[in-house]
């Protein structure tokens, strides 16, 4: 990519975008000149991509489309190479706000969403399905026209009767929220820019697979600068970093995420199965990416470790044998394998416990076939004087440097320029951070 026509590791090409209605209420229209800003929000726990499109209007776009929140909307994205990249069509949701410019002139901005939202909440189905939750869950998901491509579970196979008061996407949310793999991790259900496909797909699986680019983006005092660096570089300075809210271990203690007891009603029986879940057993069946879980099991209060304790209570009526040969949704074959839930529940928690959002180029990931769900490393140096520029391992902040989850991405386009604001996570940290030591490069 040497020999491209980039300027900038922000520079994203041009874009094409084209209202229309199949019902003939008024002729296809290109508004690509029109447009001004556009962008797109991602996350692994949200089963669509959204966004926003900012119109300069001064050709009477407003009346001649008359938006209602029944039109649809075709997004085409292109690098400086004219090579596309995202060719995704959503349905308008909404007039978010209009503003006169002067009196020949207003400012629209519109919010839109993918197709199967809107088949969802207009769809309702009556219906028994029998597979595994995913399996289910994918079938469901084709009723109102989404296909998906999935892992497979750790669980049996459920009979599922659809509950004709639900929504389609709600009954597949519940249905994931009910897998995991067999050490307990959770799976997610979500939808991604680049491609048309529902994707769910397990946390280990999201653990040990792609990088949005194979190298490290770096975080620096000059991140914001790219002026001179090679394209490539460039294209890997964070811009912006933000950390809030992390280590919240009350938010931890809510869940039930550190310790808890759980007791399932069997409806035919009179003894509840009482079973305690513990963190530290959940979590060291994960894969340790940066190599060193972030808990310390020793730490107590009152002479009680948080994996021992027990915040909170978990009840759930559950039956057994309610259909001939397989289980239903909330039953097991075997009591402990309830607790996978427990465990994945907990495991879900944990992710939001070390996270924070850097700023980034567009550059590197116009060339990816995903971006949410995939992993990323992250240089961040330590809050230190350095004294050896050139020795990044030893100058690295090892409690924020390291393999991080790309939790959610929001894609914004705004003058010729493509920034990603990604929202990142681990749970896990290096090992070398427990040597570090104050004042001490």
């Amino acid at each position: 990519m040497a020999n491209t026509p980039f300027h900038s590791p922000y520079d994203y090409g041009h874009h094409r975008v084209t209202v229309f209605s199949p019902s003939g209420r008024f002729n296809d229209l290109d508004i690509s000149l029109n447009v001004s800003e556009i962008s797109f929000f991602e996350a692994i726990n949200q089963p669509y991509v959204s966004g926003q499109i900012m119109i300069a209007d001064s050709s009477n776009i407003s009346n001649h489309v008359n938006f209602m929140g029944q039109e649809y909307i075709r997004i085409e994205m292109f690098t400086p190479e004219n090579t596309q990249f995202i060719n995704k069509t959503f349905v308008v949701t909404g007039l978010e706000r209009q503003a006169k410019a002067n009196d020949h002139a207003s400012v629209l901005i519109l919010s839109f969403i993918e197709e199967h939202v809107i088949a969802s909440e207009i769809t309702r189905i009556s219906k028994t399905f029998e597979g595994k939750p995913e399996v289910v869950a994918a079938t469901i998901l084709s009723e109102i026209n989404k296909q998906t491509r999935f892992d497979t579970s750790f669980q049996d196979q459920l009979r599922y009767i659809a509950p004709y008061t639900h929504k389609p996407l709600d009954m597949a949310k519940e249905l994931v929220s009910k897998a995991s793999t067999i050490n307990g991790a959770p799976f997610y259900m979500y939808s991604s820019l680049y491609e048309d496909n529902m994707i769910i797909e397990s946390l280990e699986t999201m653990l040990a697979g792609a990088k949005v680019h194979p190298q490290t983006f770096n975080y620096g005092v000059a991140s914001g600068n790219v002026e001179g660096l090679e394209i490539n570089t460039a294209g890997r300075q964070i811009k912006t970093m933000s950390i809030a809210n992390n280590e919240e271990n009350t938010r931890m203690f809510k869940h039930g995420a550190f310790g808890s007891q759980y007791l399932w009603l069997d409806t035919n029986k009179t003894i509840p199965t009482e079973l305690r879940y513990r963190y530290n057993e959940a979590i060291e069946k994960m894969p340790r990416i940066n190599g060193a879980i972030n808990y310390d099991g020793s730490f107590t209060v009152n002479e009680k470790p948080f994996h021992e304790g027990v915040s909170d209570m978990m009840s759930k009526v559950t039956t057994c044998s309610l259909f001939d040969g397989i289980v239903s949704l909330d039953e097991q074959l075997v009591a402990d394998d309830h607790m996978k839930r427990a465990e994945a529940n907990a495991l879900r928690a944990s992710l939001g416990k070390s996270q924070m959002d850097i700023t980034v180029p567009g550059y590197h990931l116009m060339n990816e076939s995903q971006v949410t769900g995939r992993m990323i490393e992250v240089y961040v140096p330590k809050n230190v004087v350095v004294y050896d520029e050139n020795n990044r391992e030893q100058v690295a902040d090892k409690k924020l440097s390291g393999t991080y989850l790309v939790f959610g991405t929001r894609h914004q386009f705004k003058d010729t320029k493509y920034t990603a604001v990604m929202n990142i996570t681990k749970y896990d940290n290096k090992k070398s951070l427990s040597q570090e030591q104050v004042n001490n490069v």
